[in-house]
């Protein structure tokens, strides 16, 4: 039930565009950033790979690289260290 596909957030931070399966929990977080398929059934991943062709080669560029940075802004040792602490300050002080 509270399960992260985190292989998709690895594709997501690997610099080029990425097509997945719908999932809500990240579909909040990068509605924008990748190429969403209805499911994984045959017809609705070609219409996903058919909306690849409208983009210009810039644009999927683009994509990747927003996506990129936000997994890392989000997700990478830093951050999560940073807000671990944050989040432990408040039972020290």
């Amino acid at each position: 039930r509270y399960s992260i596909p985190s292989k998709t957030i690895e594709y997501l931070s690997s610099g080029a565009a990425t097509i997945s399966v719908k999932n809500s929990k990240l579909m909040r977080l990068f509605e924008r950033d990748a190429i969403w398929a209805k499911s994984a059934d045959v017809k609705d991943l070609k219409a996903a790979m058919c909306r690849v062709l409208q983009y210009t080669d810039e644009e999927l560029k683009n994509l990747a690289q927003v996506a990129q940075d936000k997994v890392i802004n989000l997700y990478s040792f830093e951050s999560v260290s940073k807000r671990l602490n944050e989040f432990l300050r408040q039972f020290i002080n």
